[in-house]
């Protein structure tokens, strides 16, 4: 299915760590948030091919968007039966041994319409805002910081896929 980076997921929650620390007033955590943020989307950055998926959204200087979240949606309001609750069964084994798609096809075969949300970022664009946002801080500009932090947050993409029409990623995995 859709691979996560963990990289691009502890980058976003650092960086909201990070607002919310200017936000209560802690400048020193902070810089300890952003810090951490700055580390990790470099890390992101260095394996951007292996997580960046081919989707057609608008963005400047051949950015790429990078799944940081993602989860299982029924697409129809869900009733159970004996026959669906068998079907959830099966998807839960195939969930336990790490399974994802074979579950996914489970439901669907079940007639249970599941998809994929997922949660994307820009990397470079984050990484750019999260190295001003540092720079920011470390001036004692704390409301500048935010507004650069808060941009990356801005710039957050939600995409829901059909388990048949999954994107590839950009190295065609």
């Amino acid at each position: 299915l859709i691979k996560v980076s963990e990289d691009a997921a502890m980058t976003v929650r650092d960086l909201r760590g990070a607002r919310l620390a200017i936000f209560n007033g802690t400048p020193s955590m902070a810089q300890v948030y952003i810090d951490a943020a700055a580390k990790r989307a470099e890390a992101a950055l260095k394996d951007v091919e292996r997580y960046a998926l081919d989707i057609k959204k608008p963005l400047k200087d051949g950015d790429e968007y990078v799944p940081f979240n993602a989860s299982l949606v029924v697409a129809e309001s869900f009733v159970p039966d004996a026959t669906k609750s068998k079907d959830v069964a099966k998807a839960n084994k195939h969930l336990h041994k790490g399974e994802t798609k074979k579950a996914m096809e489970a439901l669907k075969l079940g007639g249970i319409d599941v998809a994929l949300t997922t949660e994307l970022v820009p990397l470079k664009w984050a990484k750019s805002h999260v190295d001003d946002a540092a720079r920011l801080i470390g001036e004692g500009k704390y409301y500048e910081a935010n507004l650069a932090l808060k941009a990356v947050e801005d710039a957050v993409v939600i995409e829901t896929f059909d388990v048949d029409a999954l994107p590839k990623t950009k190295s065609g995995s």
